[in-house]
């Protein structure tokens, strides 16, 4: 993996990044993505992603590598981020489930399952600052930005999220350990 992430060492990054495997560890993939690069620089993409990042105000963006459909993917990071926050790891892991639950899902319900799941995760095992918020109200706001469903639909789907983290949550503690024990 190309690693240009000036905001967290490499070495931190690569145990979030790890963490963030141990939750999908728990999923039935049919494939098994890969990521190839992480970076805030713009360069170096293929002509359509570069001119998309040249032009977008995101604060990340995840793209499937050319060629290789649901196996490798990269991700931009803003540069505008110049200090490690809360908003920070959330875009971390917003992007790294894009890229394990597949980028077809957009921001579908599939997709918020995994990505309230992950942030469950995260915010348990103190990978991610602390929000001054709490994490059922964060993510049911962010949610609410991403579909149409109604509002009591996606807190339904904030509490099914947040239950199945909490009966796998065990699992998940030894997955990360294996990944890295085993790294």
């Amino acid at each position: 993996m190309k690693y240009d992430l000036p905001q967290i060492s490499e070495e931190e990054f690569d145990r979030f990044h790890a963490f963030v495997q141990s939750v999908f560890d728990q999923g039935r993939q049919r494939f098994s993505p890969e990521l190839q690069r992480i970076t805030t620089v713009n360069e170096g993409f293929h002509p359509e992603h570069a001119a998309y990042l040249k032009s977008t105000d995101s604060l990340a963006v995840t793209m499937e590598n050319r060629g290789e459909h649901q196996e490798k993917f990269s991700i931009w990071v803003n540069p505008a981020y110049k200090e490690p926050s809360f908003r920070f790891y959330t875009t971390l892991a917003h992007e790294l489930t894009h890229g394990y639950a597949g980028l077809k899902y957009g921001h579908n319900a599939h997709w918020r399952r995994w990505f309230y799941r992950v942030l469950w995760h995260l915010d348990r095992s103190a990978m991610i600052p602390a929000s001054e918020e709490p994490l059922r109200l964060v993510c049911y706001g962010m949610g609410l930005q991403y579909n149409t469903v109604s509002s009591s639909q996606e807190l339904y789907l904030v509490d099914e999220a947040f239950a199945k983290a909490e009966e796998e949550h065990p699992q998940v503690e030894d997955n990360f350990w294996e990944r890295t024990v085993n790294a």
